[in-house]
């Protein structure tokens, strides 16, 4: 793990979220977001936004690059088909 990370520094944590079974789950949703013209950084956000509980997102930015992709992520609204798709893939029970 990169050296300042929360990975690297919290002991376990690692080995407790770096899991194939994980993995296989971020390729699921990557193939998901791709499949519709999307990256995993619009489909964190889209996926966030559609949660009736979350007030806001706050996403982290150090450049103006960064800015402008968290603003693009945030337009991508995802249908109720597409939340129980994602549900379907990451083994979730809605």
């Amino acid at each position: 793990m990169p050296e300042g990370t929360r990975l690297a520094a919290v002991q376990g944590l690692a080995q407790r979220y770096l899991t194939e079974e994980n993995w296989q789950k971020v390729e699921r949703l990557e193939a998901f977001a791709g499949e519709r013209g999307h990256d995993l950084l619009e489909l964190a956000f889209a996926w966030l936004l559609a949660r009736p509980r979350v007030a806001s997102v706050i996403a982290g930015a150090t450049t103006p690059e960064q800015v402008e992709q968290n603003v693009a992520a945030a337009q991508w609204e995802l249908s109720p088909d597409d939340t129980a798709e994602i549900d379907r893939l990451t083994g979730k029970v809605p």
